[in-house]
């Protein structure tokens, strides 16, 4: 999808080829998403890609990240409402798997052979605080409210 909001692409491209594989590529993949037809996908593509053309080409702004032209697209939501799907899909995808990797560290780091009876709610519970805790949380406080829930066995 990059290709599709990169500057670049439209300021190399002489010709439409690498436009009709990027468009051949995202419209297929888009008509699932909006249970469109692909034809209406892939002509709302093509629409898009001659507008940015030419705004490029006449407009006084400057759009040289895939930033301006995600935007761009998402200002012309109404004309290309595919496109605009697309612009939001790419922002909100993920950079890279590195928060998935830690949180099944995370995991692994919890779960040990001692603990292999966790329910899954207390492991998910867990990880989350694990997770999303901050350095401030004040364990004690925690301790204590937790002891105070019921009478138990503590041993200090």
């Amino acid at each position: 999808m990059t290709q599709l909001f990169d500057p670049l692409t439209y300021i190399h491209s002489v010709d439409g080829d690498v436009f009709t594989d990027i468009i051949s590529r995202l419209s297929g993949y888009l008509s699932v998403c909006s249970k469109c037809k692909e034809s209406e996908v892939s002509d709302n593509l093509r629409s898009f890609v001659s507008y940015a053309k030419t705004v490029l080409d006449q407009n006084g702004k400057v759009y040289g990240s895939v930033s301006d032209m995600v935007q761009l697209a998402i200002r012309c939501k109404s004309t290309y409402p595919s496109v605009a799907m697309a612009a939001e899909r790419l922002l909100v995808s993920p950079v890279s798997t590195v928060d998935c990797e830690r949180g099944f560290s995370r995991v692994n780091i919890i779960k040990t052979d001692l603990r292999n009876k966790l329910a899954e709610e207390t492991l998910n519970n867990l990880v989350r605080i694990s997770i999303d805790c901050n350095d401030n949380f004040c364990y004690d406080d925690a301790f204590k409210k937790w002891a105070a829930v019921k009478e138990r066995r503590i041993l200090m």
